[in-house]
């Protein structure tokens, strides 16, 4: 399965949701719709 690279690092994996300010630092990730600190995908 391919994946479309762009936005991978601000989409949240829970759900699908794409925020930028979701990301803190490159290992921090806390979802500002649901609130997952899900690995975005």
């Amino acid at each position: 399965m391919k994946v479309d690279p762009r936005f991978t690092s601000q989409r949240c994996s829970a759900c699908g949701i794409v925020d930028r300010e979701a990301r803190e630092s490159q290992a921090a990730f806390q979802c500002r719709s649901c609130g997952s600190p899900a690995t975005p995908t």
